[in-house]
């Protein structure tokens, strides 16, 4: 079994996310409810979906609302990270263990969720004269009943895919995992991006209830590409608990530069490739989500990462409510001098986030209501 070494706070020196458990064996590491980094990264990412939905409405420029979509991106990687981690510290660990508590961590507020809006909808949409059929039109299993409820069961999914995978590539080579990985991942975005994301009919997925269909194919390559690369850190474990501060400071440097030429790249090229693709090229958010979580997962022992960190379990009912709060307050927001600006934008962007945190943070803590933020 891998062996991290602790500083001083007993914390381990990749993420700040493990604990010591005794057994008959001695003592043993599981993983934490909490990843420090993972807690910093997902309050700026968080942002970021906020500002793909807020901007989108006030017409702002394509190339600058898609800037935010790495947050997504986030989300999908740390699901996989989060779900597979208990295998990398203790190999006992059975899969449906791992399925069970993902079920109850994002299938549970699933339902409470598409509870919520469908109330929130039909009390708001139906005495404004719009039938139900129009306010339930692409309401299924994916989509829920909000446009960004398909997260949650897309994220459990690949979370049992990531349980079920990482112990058996973990019997590998890093080297064959890195090439095989490589290889498969970049063939399915060959696939999906050359092919399947075009072939499907999306009037066919909407008549049977599956939509939002077309968005789980489009970030399948992600997941596939996330669990090799969790089972990649899996066997570098060892090496990356010997480095120091210094080496943990460059792979900061190098993924938030990473992250910065891909975003420059992404907005772009988005026009040009977006019309070759059908889509809107998410593979540029994919791999800005992957440098963003490297670069916090390198950076957890960061003074802003700590301070970020604290907010980090409120973002996930900031990810959920958003919507709600955008849309109840866009139609006032059109009456509002600067309306369509970038500076409004971001101001009405910062405004919802806000609001959106602090319910996140009184949620967590009314027992009951705790449900609502996985």
């Amino acid at each position: 079994m891998n062996q991290l070494r602790e500083d001083e706070g007993g914390n381990s020196i990749t993420s700040g996310d493990s604990r010591e458990v005794t057994s008959s064996e001695g003592p043993r590491r599981r993983p934490s409810s909490r990843v420090i980094g993972l807690d910093a990264a997902r309050v700026l990412a968080t942002l970021g979906i906020v500002w793909v939905h807020t901007a989108e409405i006030q017409g702002q420029d394509a190339r600058l609302n898609t800037l935010g979509r790495f947050g997504t991106s986030f989300y999908i990687l740390a699901a996989v990270f989060l779900a597979a981690r208990s295998h990398l510290h203790r190999p006992e660990t059975r899969s449906w263990d791992v399925a069970l508590r993902r079920a109850r961590r994002l299938l549970i507020p699933y339902v409470l969720w598409c509870l919520i809006y469908a109330i929130f909808y039909f009390s708001t949409m139906y005495p404004q004269g719009h039938p139900a059929d129009v306010i339930t039109r692409y309401w299924g299993i994916l989509f829920g009943t909000a446009p960004h409820l398909w997260f949650l069961p897309f994220a459990f999914v690949a979370g049992v895919l990531a349980s079920l995978s990482v112990p058996k590539l973990l019997l590998f080579s890093r080297r064959s995992l890195v090439l095989v990985g490589g290889l498969v991942t970049i063939g399915l975005y060959v696939f999906v991006y050359g092919w399947a994301y075009g072939a499907l009919n999306k009037q066919w997925i909407t008549s049977v209830g599956l939509h939002r269909l077309a968005r789980w194919v489009e970030e399948a390559p992600l997941v596939v590409g996330a669990i090799f690369g969790v089972a990649i850190y899996g066997k570098s474990l060892r090496e990356i608990s010997r480095w120091g501060a210094s080496r943990r400071r460059r792979v900061v440097y190098l993924g938030a530069i990473g992250f910065l030429l891909t975003q420059a790249a992404y907005g772009y090229f988005l026009e040009d490739l977006g019309s070759l693709f059908w889509n809107r090229v998410r593979f540029f958010a994919n791999v800005a989500g992957a440098f963003w979580m490297v670069t916090f997962l390198a950076a957890w022992q960061g003074p802003w990462t700590r301070r970020l960190a604290p907010l980090g379990s409120a973002t996930y009912f900031a990810y959920l409510s958003h919507q709600m709060i955008l849309d109840s307050v866009k139609g006032k927001l059109q009456e509002v001098p600067g309306y369509g600006s970038l500076g409004f934008a971001c101001a009405s962007t910062l405004g919802i986030f806000a609001l959106a945190v602090a319910l996140g943070l009184l949620v967590s803590r009314v027992r009951f209501l705790r449900w609502l933020s996985p």
